[in-house]
Parts: structure tokens; sequence; C-alpha cells
């Protein structure tokens, strides 16, 4: 990553030729908060209603933190007596394979062939360039053109605050693993409502965000506490 990482003005090639398989046959397509604001906004729904139409929810094996991606559509051959399932496709590819969402897709899809990191503690993002699994080098741009492209250039502030709160978050969700089920599901239930839901798409993310942070931590506050006195009750 250091060996490929790249400053907002420095060039690197790269053509997508919208083949969509980058879309097909993908369960990862994993939505950050920003990432779901964006989307509903981009096709005007809201949070709830997007949530419900495209998106499904998990929790990480490792992380504990409830996970939010794109809801993998089937798709079948249709020209057999009884349709034979093909693979899956992502929900917002259209039937041209284009993205419904082009200007307005997961940083994950937007980014690439580029990735994106962010240490706890960093003050800034660092970009770097992947290996090339699709498209071509016909095409050169600069990182900065690439981002102004997906609308992606002012990122990198929302970025720094959501790599924050998740580490914040799996730290806190990892030791609140042996809770009592009934308890877990609330929490993932104030995550989910809190962290991706409560928004107004007509207005700014990045307040928003902070806010609902400020206010899922305010909720947390008693659980923290619990799980400080159960562990030193086992000291």
């Amino acid at each position: 990553m250091q060996k490929n990482k790249l400053q907002l003005n420095d060039t690197f090639a790269f053509n997508c030729l919208q083949c969509g398989n980058c879309c097909k046959n993908r369960n990862d397509i994993l939505l950050t908060a920003y990432d779901f604001f964006r989307a509903a906004k981009h096709l005007n729904l809201p949070p709830p209603q997007f949530f419900e139409k495209y998106c499904e929810a998990y929790v990480g094996d490792v992380s504990k933190t409830l996970v939010i991606r794109l809801k993998p559509k089937t798709v079948y051959n249709i020209m057999l007596r009884e349709p034979v399932p093909l693979g899956t496709v992502c929900p917002l590819l259209t039937s041209n394979g284009l993205c419904s969402i082009q200007d307005s897709k997961p940083v994950l899809c937007a980014s690439f062939p580029l990735g994106r990191f962010a240490k706890e503690g960093d003050k800034t993002t660092t970009y770097f360039l992947q290996d090339l699994t699709c498209g071509d080098k016909s095409k050169s741009q600069t990182l900065k053109e690439w981002l102004e492209k997906f609308n992606l250039l002012d990122s990198d502030d929302v970025a720094l605050v959501w790599t924050e709160f998740l580490t914040y978050t799996v730290k806190l969700l990892q030791q609140a693993d042996k809770l009592q089920e009934k308890t877990k599901e609330l929490i993932h239930t104030a995550y989910l409502n809190m962290i991706y839901l409560r928004y107004d798409i007509s207005k700014e993310f990045l307040p928003q965000l902070k806010e609902n942070i400020k206010a899922f931590k305010e909720l947390m506050i008693p659980l923290g506490e619990l799980l400080k006195s159960q562990s030193e009750e086992t000291l």
C-alpha cells in the first residue's frame, strides 16, 4: 500500500470497460453509513425504505458489530421450463449492465482500482493503487479527478470520523458479546436505527452522523459501566 500510494495530483492509468463483472456474484458490497446515505439520497428514498428494499444486515464474526450490505439479487435463466438460478447481481445493477446510482455508488465500488485506509489516530486518509483485475490502462487521470468524478473529494473527513467510531464500536461490542442474546439484539437495533437510518436526506450528512454517534455513545454509557464492573469482578 505504501509503495503504490497516491497524492491528489498523482496520475494513474485505468479505464473501466463497464463489463459489470464486479457487480455479479458478490455478497461483500458493504455499506458505511455514508454509502448508505448517498445511495438513499440519489434514489430519493427515506433511509428505512432504502434499507428494506436493497439491504440486509448481519453481525460480523470477529467485529461483533452489525454489518450492512447490499442484498444480492438472484437472476434466473427464464428460457427453460423451470427457471434455473444463474447467480446473483447487485440489486442496484440495471438491465443494461450499468449502476443505477453511478454518481453516488458506494466508496468501495467508486474508488476501484484504488484502495483507501486510515489508521486510528490518523488525520488524513491514504489512497493507493491496487492490482488491476479488470478494465484496461487506456485512460489516465489524477487521483483528484477520479474522486471528483464520483463526488468523493470531500469524503475523507467522513472516513476519519467513521474509522474512529468503528474502532470504539468494535471494542465495545466484542466485550458485550458475552451478554444475553436479547440484550445484544437491542444494541444492534439501536445501532441500525441511530447510525444508518436516522437521517434527513435533504440535509448534510456529516453533522447528522456526528450527532447520531454522540447519541449512540450516550446510550451505551450504562453498558460500558456494566462491562467494566463485570471485568473488575473477574480480576
